[in-house]
């Protein structure tokens, strides 16, 4: 597991608020791309690169 600043993928970065200050990164388990929930289709269930909804949290974004 990875924390990063942002989502390699669109560049997002995680909001500062009283619930959470982090977000999870998609991994796609068919081509190995990261995503965010508001990346491809804007929900996260479908990889932006290849369609597949075969994917693993491994990651998160943090605020700073």
């Amino acid at each position: 597991m990875s924390n990063l600043n942002k989502c390699p993928k669109c560049g997002r970065e995680a909001d500062k608020s009283y619930s959470s200050n982090w977000y999870p990164v998609h991994t796609c388990r068919d081509c190995g791309e990261k995503y965010c929930d508001k990346c491809g289709d804007g929900s996260g269930k479908k990889c932006p690169k290849c369609g597949s909804t075969n994917y693993s949290d491994y990651d998160k974004v943090y605020s700073k």
